[in-house]
């Protein structure tokens, strides 16, 4: 089944966090609360890195989930969560990391991705999972639920999103990277590609008009061969020197109605 949408006012944001400017207070870039996220002390499950930031906003709490790695790429990436009243004085969560690999199933070995949503009074969190070692990204997009953003959160295996066949666009990996609502519909943007880590990545978008049960990727019903047979992304790299190659590293706000 192939579905079309139409695009209105989407601000699409090719950095690597939120600018929620609405809610955010007035101070000066790299001078007062920089980095916000630091990498863990020696011996912490983020000692090497912390990185890819996913910004959500519930009642007036930011919420950041990162990605961490004590050793990269012989050790797992996991998912980790701080919170700030104010945008950019954030403090890590006590249960981080909030998800890592359970030893079993899609995300035997790793999670990463990590839009948090919360819908009726339960808190969802997007993330893709890998199997087996090395560490790269995800195969599978699954969901995790908690009654608490910090945990615990209860994982299944039930698959919300997969990587495309063997010749699409998206075939090596997809990882979810932003969420956000549009009337009763909810959008989850991904990050995807046909080659890790050095091949031509795109941007992909998933519908779900029944609170996230279940999703369609987005396609355009003109494109009906490979790479875009299956699905299509909503944006590709272009002519220009800064995007030649590869996009990654965004972020998607909506601020107020889509059309």
């Amino acid at each position: 089944m192939k579905r079309s949408v139409k695009f209105g006012a989407i601000l699409l944001l090719l950095v690597s966090m939120f600018s929620l400017s609405s809610a955010q207070p007035v101070f000066t870039p790299y001078t007062s609360g920089n980095p916000v996220i630091p990498k863990g002390l020696a011996g912490s499950w983020d000692m090497e890195a912390v990185f890819w930031p996913i910004v959500s906003v519930v009642n007036d709490t930011f919420y950041l989930t990162y990605l961490g790695n004590d050793n990269h790429p012989a050790n797992p990436v996991k998912i980790g969560l701080a919170t700030s009243p104010d945008g950019y004085t954030f403090t890590k969560s006590i249960s981080s990391p909030i998800l890592e690999g359970d030893g079993s199933g899609f995300d035997a070995h790793q999670t990463d991705g990590g839009p948090l949503h919360f819908q009726n009074g339960t808190w969802n969190l997007y993330y893709s999972g890998q199997s087996t070692p090395p560490s790269a990204v995800g195969t599978v997009i699954g969901k995790a639920t908690a009654n608490n953003p910090h945990g615990p959160w209860n994982t299944s295996e039930d698959t919300l999103l997969t990587v495309g066949s063997a010749s699409e666009w998206d075939s090596e990996f997809i990882t979810p990277v932003a969420l956000v609502e549009n009337n009763s519909d909810l959008y989850l943007y991904y990050f995807g590609g046909d080659i890790w880590p050095f091949g031509s990545h795109k941007i992909g978008l998933a519908i779900s008009s029944d609170g996230g049960i279940t999703w369609l990727k987005y396609d355009d019903l003109t494109t009906t061969t490979a790479p875009f047979a299956e699905s299509d992304p909503v944006l590709s790299p272009g002519p220009d020197s800064c995007d030649n190659i590869a996009i990654w590293g965004f972020s998607v706000l909506n601020r107020g109605s889509f059309w």
